[in-house]
């Protein structure tokens, strides 16, 4: 559904724990005039190996989603992902200011700055999910250094469960 300018929803990955790891598409209930930044979470817990959410093909009327874990896993049980979207660029939702941002395809295993480009009242809350796969190996979103009122530093960590190296790929994230 939507409020205000947030659209929010929900998919069941597969159900077969051999395509578990299949991407999904997920519509958005109105179209966007241009392409969100999209979160998403896991919702449920059904297996018990750590799973988290990558995105891909993010457009103004949806985008792709899909679990991934470990590299060693070839299946996972089925899960409720759930997702938000809002539209890039900074606004009111709820009487509370947010800023929704998109990176270019540029964030690595190496610290990357994001500058708000508002001043918030205290320091914000700071939500976000990859945005692209153009890594294979699986990764995360990560924090390098506290949120401030002006900006963050973030990076991608890859898991060392196949391999101890943890170089990535270039990504874009939504925050």
């Amino acid at each position: 559904g939507s409020f205000q300018i947030m659209q929010a929803g929900k998919v069941q990955s597969a159900a077969d724990t051999d395509h578990a790891f299949d991407w999904i598409n997920a519509g958005f209930p109105q179209a966007f005039d241009a392409a969100p930044a999209v979160i998403s979470q896991i919702q449920t817990h059904t297996g018990g190996d750590f799973v988290s959410t990558r995105h891909q093909q993010v457009t103004p009327t949806g985008f792709q989603l899909r679990m991934e874990e470990d590299g060693q896993d070839a299946g996972h049980n089925q899960e409720t992902i759930g997702w938000i979207a809002l539209p890039v660029g900074t606004g009111n939702l709820g009487g509370l200011a947010y800023e929704a941002i998109v990176t270019p395809a540029a964030v690595t295993h190496e610290p990357y700055d994001i500058a708000f480009s508002t001043r918030f009242r205290g320091t914000p809350a700071l939500f976000g999910s990859m945005a692209t796969f153009n890594g294979g190996d699986p990764c995360h979103l990560r924090q390098f250094s506290p949120v401030s009122d002006r900006g963050a530093q973030v990076f991608v960590e890859e898991d060392t469960c196949l391999d101890a190296e943890q170089a990535h790929a270039a990504e874009s994230l939504a925050l």
